[in-house]
């Protein structure tokens, strides 16, 4: 019996173990782009050179879907035919090279061609991930932050106490009937 108890312990520190390894990295992640946004101020954040930019509406003029996740390189410079991101305005834009100028540069951008001062642009686009978008956005909301945190407090309780739970467990508790005939002999 107390060995079948110890395997269910077992699988079960296990499990919320894995359940908290997750939830530490859901708000490692949290804290880290909210301090980004904060530190950079900027509509997008960068993190070692790279950037990335979650597609918010289908852009079938480019082959993009809503919620395509786009890794953008920050060093790349764009030649003919890659996406790119640039800044208009206050905005992050998401086009495609047509031509390269000497200080300007022709893109196809929302059906339209766009001409552009080179310093615009954010970075070169290399590498589009279908859904991705949606699962980060999921993940890097401010609510799914707060109920990771109480979850994993939670969940570090419960371990705690598991843990206390398999050390009894496994604590060899003396047969006082052994040890008694032992001792007649």
């Amino acid at each position: 019996m107390k060995s079948i108890l110890r395997v269910i312990v077992s699988i079960f520190k296990t499990l919320i173990g894995i359940v908290n390894i997750i939830l530490i990295l859901v708000i490692v992640l949290n804290i880290l782009n909210f301090i980004l946004l904060k530190v950079q101020k900027r509509d997008y954040t960068t993190f070692l050179d790279y950037t990335y930019v979650i597609v918010e509406s289908d852009e079938e003029y480019l082959g993009l879907e809503e919620n395509d996740f786009l890794l953008t390189d920050l060093r790349k410079s764009a030649v003919k035919e890659d996406l790119i991101l640039y800044q208009d305005n206050n905005n992050v834009e998401i086009g495609k090279v047509l031509e390269i100028g000497s200080k300007d540069i022709i893109v196809e951008s929302k059906g339209t061609e766009v001409t552009l001062n080179k310093e615009s642009i954010i970075g070169t686009v290399i590498k589009v991930i279908p859904i991705l978008g949606n699962i980060l956005n999921m993940i890097l909301d401010s609510t799914t932050f707060w109920i990771s945190v109480f979850i994993l407090i939670f969940t570090s309780i419960i371990q705690t106490l598991l843990s206390k739970a398999s050390q009894k467990l496994t604590k060899e508790t003396p047969d006082l009937v052994k040890i008694s005939q032992e001792d007649l002999r």
